[in-house]
């Protein structure tokens, strides 16, 4: 039996140096391999103490997950700390993001777009040169060959997961429909579609359709400011994707009203996430 291990490397990053990555393998015997999640913000999902934010306790979640299944899976954590975040996970070829002085589709009170402007004065200016088309590329090209090549994972479609939060929701969202080829599930949580207008989205997917769609595990909360206009958002995204023909068995919505814009709420929604995806992996 080799005793679970978080792994540490670093990797060559387009136009940078090295971006560092965490692995995860949990404890298993001799030729056992694992399903993989890929996944954004590696910097918040195992140390409770790196961050102001706490952490996802993931391999928490999988060792429980384990306890009561059977099945683990092996975590892939990608950094996106510093300044970079916003831009390294907006995606360009989605199209043209709003402005603060545009509406999104989704019907909101008075009150709920007055605070979606007022986030837009700062929230917006940060998304000056969105690049997520790189980190797509570093992921696929240079992390996902390393990861299948050194770690105990299954290489095959059905056991690839794609997951993250706000903006990594956003990626996790785009980086499974682009590569629909690739991914089977995309954990979208608390996705940032409030960056574009629906027809952009839209317009966009329906460039991408296949057959074999990759199953989305959309999760979203309401209970701060931010979470709320999210939330307005992503019900109305998800039932334009659902309307558009994306396959109603392939896809499933959480709303947790109460639930803010932090990780406690994306560690307490992980293990279900995870428990889905581990499910129809078998």
């Amino acid at each position: 039996m080799t005793e679970e291990k978080l792994y540490t490397v670093s990797l060559p990053y387009p136009g940078r140096d090295k971006k560092q990555i965490w692995v995860y393998v949990p404890s298993h015997t001799d030729g056992e391999k694992f399903p993989t999640v890929y996944m954004t913000d590696g910097q918040n999902l195992f140390d409770e103490d790196s961050t102001p934010y706490g952490s996802w306790k993931v391999a928490d979640a999988v060792k429980n997950e384990m306890k009561n299944s059977s099945s683990g899976a092996v975590i892939v954590g990608i950094d996106n700390s510093g300044k970079m975040r916003e831009n390294e996970l907006t995606p360009k070829s989605i199209g043209k993001m709003m402005t603060e002085n545009e509406k999104f589709a989704a019907e909101m009170s008075d009150e709920m777009y007055g605070n979606l402007i007022k986030l837009n004065k700062v929230f917006y200016k940060t998304f000056n040169a969105p690049e997520a088309e790189i980190f797509d590329d570093f992921l696929v090209n240079t992390v996902m060959p390393y990861v299948e090549e050194n770690f105990p994972v299954i290489s095959d479609k059905n056991s690839r997961a794609v997951c993250g939060s706000s903006m990594g929701g956003l990626f996790a969202f785009y980086e499974a429909v682009a590569h629909s080829d690739i991914f089977s599930f995309s954990g979208v949580f608390s996705p940032a579609f409030l960056l574009f207008k629906e027809s952009e989205i839209l317009g966009w997917l329906m460039g991408k359709m296949t057959d074999d769609m990759p199953y989305l595990y959309v999760y979203t909360g309401g209970g701060d400011i931010l979470e709320e206009i999210i939330c307005k958002t992503t019900e109305s995204t998800y039932d334009m994707i659902t309307e558009c023909g994306y396959p109603y068995d392939r896809s499933s919505i959480v709303i947790l009203p109460e639930n803010k814009h932090n990780e406690a709420a994306w560690c307490e929604i992980y293990p279900d996430f995870l428990h889905t995806f581990l499910s129809k992996c078998k």
